[in-house]
């Protein structure tokens, strides 16, 4: 069945606990992925979206797509703020990757 919008932040909590559950253990579990990206499709731009699929891609030795779902985050933060200082970190991180 589809999601709907206002199962959107449901859907993003559950993927967050399944990929931060996994930080220390290894790459992300495909269904948080999944639930990531059917998150994406109907809330697009979620800022914590975009952090996670990024972060699931780094976790999954996949540095470009990382950077690509990181560039987009970067672009929606206040500039100069700590969110932003984060992501450019976690990108940084990935440029001998």
């Amino acid at each position: 069945t589809a999601v709907k919008p206002d199962e959107a932040g449901i859907l993003r909590r559950a993927a967050q606990g399944l990929l931060t559950n996994q930080v220390a253990t290894g790459p992300g579990p495909s269904a948080a992925v999944k639930i990531l990206l059917q998150t994406e499709a109907v809330t697009p731009g979620q800022p914590a979206v975009r952090w996670y699929l990024g972060l699931a891609a780094a976790q999954t030795n996949k540095p470009d797509a990382a950077r690509t779902y990181w560039a987009r985050l970067v672009t929606v933060l206040p500039p100069g703020g700590e969110e932003a200082k984060t992501v450019k970190a976690a990108m940084d991180a990935l440029r001998n990757k």
